[in-house]
């Protein structure tokens, strides 16, 4: 039996508790609470060195649980904390270097045409269709001249969205007047809603941006 005196004795004591889990004092099965003391115990003496408080020892091991549970804390804190170095590191990149959307037509091709450029008709329904805000027919032109008719862009042949990503939608106006008895013509204005318009002269085949 193991004896009190034994300066070893509390050791001793809880090495025999961890590996049978039964306590040497009582020669009874060790308590939950008991058995996890001499375990905690046994695994941490090993590491003190010679002379050291045994107290220290008692210590950690009652304490492993709530070591455990404060090391659990500190590495959720330590996620946070990167979660938020991250995200600030994001957002201060982006001050200054953030991306800035490219003007839609910049990627479309579509030549620039001058107003000057234009022939004389177009320039005239241009001015025309100015007057009127681009609000439908002007005065003089013809029964059956299309003036705000939706242009449906189905090819996306023309900008989708503008420089801030809204979508863009346009309307058509003719050139010139239709004829009696003849279908309309294939020169006509494409404005869309960012107030950019567009000249054809080849029924949409191909576009120029008027500026």
């Amino acid at each position: 039996m193991l004896s009190k005196h034994d300066p070893n004795f509390e050791q001793k004591r809880f090495e025999y508790i961890s590996r049978t889990g039964i306590d040497p004092v009582t020669g009874k099965e060790a308590d939950e609470e008991l058995l996890n003391y001499a375990t905690n115990y046994t695994k941490y003496a090993p590491s003190i060195k010679a002379g050291y408080d045994f107290l220290m020892v008692g210590a950690a091991a009652w304490s492993t649980r709530a070591y455990n549970k404060d090391i659990q804390t500190q590495r959720a804190d330590a996620q946070i904390n990167e979660y938020y170095q991250i995200k600030d590191a994001v957002r201060t990149q982006s001050v200054g270097s953030q991306p800035v959307m490219p003007n839609a037509e910049m990627n479309t091709g579509i030549p620039k045409l001058n107003y000057s450029s234009l022939p004389d008709n177009a320039q005239n329904s241009y001015n025309e269709y100015t007057k009127v805000g681009w609000e439908g027919n002007f005065k003089g032109q013809t029964e059956g001249t299309a003036a705000g008719k939706k242009f449906r862009n189905a090819d996306n042949v023309l900008p989708a969205t503008d420089q801030h990503n809204t979508p863009i939608t346009y309307k058509e106006f003719d050139v010139n007047n239709k004829l009696p008895s003849q279908g309309r013509d294939g020169e006509r204005f494409v404005r869309g809603s960012d107030g950019s318009v567009y000249y054809t002269e080849d029924h949409y085949k191909t576009f120029k941006k008027i500026e």
